[in-house]
């Protein structure tokens, strides 16, 4: 059976909404490559790509158009294995991390053509792959493999030609874009196997170590919390996002440790319109990772949603509905915010005379009290 590459690209979905999905794929396939080189922590650098305009001061720099990106990784390199099973659409290679083998056509829906050159081990030699993946034909061409002059396992994948509607949707700073990346990946940088990854952008000399970002200003507090619906077990960390890029308090559904689809809490829990405060009066955006069997078990192909019915209105027989679901985290959502989204009270009006206010105590957290009543 004959793939269409054509149709397989047309029916990918990436939202305009959703700019940076490919460079996500990019970037995750960076991740496993250096899980099975298994030779220790790795890195991961990934580069902005601008039109060259000369003329462009560095603050104009910074705002200038995104034509592409590069991520270069230190993993396993494009063997013969790994090229063979990204010649096969819909590939089961990598089904036990998740993989349903179509995210690098996402590539081409956002992007004109892909530049990919590794440098792998063989036989006790090195070799190095180079070709481009391209939205036509079988999708490979200019393949190539020949010696290596070096002995260093690493994979660089360009991808080139930002399309129209997705550039204009895409964030311009790459501080703005190193905070999306963390968050989209933040459940790799808890953990303790998370590569090294550097953000470069060389039209203004900015180098950002995401892993930094990730401990200084995204994150300063977590907790994980467990609900069931329908006995169905579901995850769920509370994360603090201490970010100047990041403004809205999100919800994200994951499979496999990775973001799906995310919804905004705004106007569906009270007092979270606008950045919420801590104790010590620091400005934050909350953010709840969702996961579940049933998560990774539903998830798409393209990774853009998750094939469970809406609400039992579509079904014959009872069973876990996204109605359902949705509903119970957004209430978890709302026991973890409890404490930071309680009005501040009015002053009552024996305070002009000149007694103190007593404010109840609560948990220890709350910094915005329901009430206050006047001391004798």
């Amino acid at each position: 059976m004959q793939t269409n590459l054509e149709g397989k690209i047309r029916n990918t979905n990436v939202p305009l909404y959703r700019p940076l999905l490919p460079l996500f794929e990019a970037i995750t396939n960076s991740i496993q490559a250096i899980e099975d080189a298994g030779n220790g922590q790795g890195k991961i650098d990934i580069s902005i790509n601008r039109s060259k305009q000369t003329t462009l001061s560095d603050s104009d720099a910074a705002y200038s158009d995104i034509v592409g990106f590069t991520v270069t990784d230190t993993g396993v390199g494009f063997t013969d294995e790994n090229f063979n099973a990204f010649n096969e659409s819909d590939t089961r290679y990598k089904e036990k991390r998740g993989g349903r083998g179509v995210g690098r056509f996402s590539w081409l829906v956002a992007f004109h053509e892909v530049i990919i050159e590794s440098t792998y081990a063989k036989n006790g030699s090195h070799l190095r792959r180079t070709f481009r993946f391209v939205p036509r034909g079988d999708g490979i061409e200019d393949a190539a493999v020949e010696n290596s002059r070096t002995a260093v396992n690493t994979t660089t994948v360009t991808l080139d030609g930002y399309k129209k509607q997705y550039q204009k949707m895409c964030p311009r700073r790459s501080e703005t874009i190193a905070a999306f990346i963390v968050e989209h990946f933040l459940e790799y940088f808890v953990g303790p196997d998370c590569p090294e990854m550097y953000l470069h952008d060389p039209a203004t000399s900015t180098v950002l170590n995401l892993g930094k970002v990730f401990e200084e200003e995204m994150v300063a507090n977590s907790d994980t919390a467990r609900i069931s619906v329908n006995e169905v077990a579901f995850t769920i960390i509370h994360v603090r996002l201490y970010s100047r890029h990041i403004k809205r308090h999100l919800a994200h559904f994951c499979a496999h440790h990775r973001v799906v689809t995310s919804e905004e809490l705004g106007g569906k829990i009270p007092d979270i319109t606008g950045l919420l405060e801590d104790e010590d009066g620091r400005q934050f955006v909350y953010a709840a990772y969702v996961e579940s069997d049933l998560l990774d078990a539903s998830v798409k192909s393209e990774r853009t949603g998750f094939n469970i019915v809406s609400d039992d209105s579509e079904l014959p027989t009872s069973t876990t509905n996204w109605s359902e679901i949705r509903s119970a985290v957004l209430e978890e959502c709302r026991r973890s915010l409890s404490p930071y989204t309680v009005r501040i009270p009015t002053i009552p009006p024996c305070c002009s005379e000149g007694r103190r206010p007593v404010v109840p105590k609560d948990s220890g957290r709350v910094f915005r009290v329901i009430a206050a009543t006047c001391s004798e």
